[in-house]
């Protein structure tokens, strides 16, 4: 059964906060779609066109922050998170390095050819045992002349 708009509202609570353009990377049951998008209607258009137990993941970013929703057998609203570079200040003692990796797209996975990189940020830091740790990653548009 295709989402409805209030539905949308329930379980992405947090999708105000996503970026209001960007790339939307969206994994469902049977297909996995890379597209740009240009509004958030746009965004909800394309969800209301998909089954909601299709729905794995969603993640809607740009080059400074990402939002994303994740299925879960556990939380039934599933997760959401947003991760951003202009977050707040951290202390110290908890300061986080980053590490970034481009990966290129497969065509067969881009509505739009124009997307032909994303890069990947992984947040690295060091836990109480002084062991490194990914804290937390997202996904990052990477413009074609970067």
């Amino acid at each position: 059964m295709a989402i409805t708009s209030e539905r949308i509202n329930q379980l992405f609570r947090k999708i105000d906060q996503a970026p209001s353009t960007g790339i939307l990377y969206l994994s469902l049951r049977d297909q996995i779609l890379l597209q740009r998008y240009f509004s958030m209607e746009e965004v909800k258009s394309i969800l209301t066109s998909k089954d909601e137990d299709g729905i794995l993941e969603i993640h809607l970013f740009d080059s400074k922050k990402e939002y994303r929703w994740l299925r879960s057998v556990k939380h039934l609203n599933g997760l959401e998170h947003v991760v951003s570079d202009d977050g707040e200040v951290i202390s110290e003692s908890e300061q986080r390095d980053t590490f970034e990796e481009n990966v290129f797209v497969e065509e067969r996975f881009s509505k739009d050819n124009n997307i032909q990189r994303i890069a990947i940020v992984n947040y690295l830091g060091f836990d109480e045992e002084d062991s490194l740790r990914v804290f937390d990653y997202r996904l990052k548009e990477v413009k074609s002349d970067d």
